[in-house]
């Protein structure tokens, strides 16, 4: 069977094409497997690659309802592809399953700013810095920072 652990050293060298290449194998093998489709969901992320990636994610949170992973990794996926409500619905969700990870809250609060929504972004930066006082100087950087111009 193909490796997990492969997969895992390309993705920490940086080989994200190669990472697509072994989760795909481990897929084609077991198609349900949880960290093969979370990753595949990240690596095609960074590859620009949503469209590839958002049927992956939803197999992840029809499979793991509850993994907040799977829920973060298809509401980025969607706010990039221009769904940004139902993008942005599964990215609450994580938050909602796992409201002590900061993670899913700070890519909300990344991707509202990419997309322009400072009602989203307010309510979640709100939220965020209610639950993670810890991280208040981060939080505070990036509301200061200037908005960029809002991308689809």
């Amino acid at each position: 069977m193909p490796s997990m652990g492969a997969a895992r050293s390309a993705v920490a060298t940086g080989s994200y094409e190669e990472a697509v290449r072994l989760v795909r194998e481990v897929l084609e093998v077991e198609p349900d497997h949880r960290e093969a489709l979370d990753m595949l969901g990240f690596v095609l992320f960074f590859l620009g690659r949503s469209g590839e990636a958002e049927p992956f994610c939803r197999l992840a949170v029809l499979r793991y309802p509850d993994h907040a992973y799977a829920w973060k990794g298809l509401g980025m996926h969607l706010v990039r592809l221009g769904q940004r409500d139902e993008g942005f619905r599964a990215i609450r969700r994580a938050t909602e399953l796992r409201p002590d990870w900061f993670d899913p809250h700070w890519d909300f609060l990344v991707m509202a700013r990419r997309a322009g929504d400072r009602v989203r972004f307010d309510a979640m930066m709100q939220t965020a810095r209610s639950r993670f006082p810890a991280e208040h100087a981060r939080l505070a950087a990036l509301a200061a920072d200037p908005w960029p111009a809002a991308t689809p």
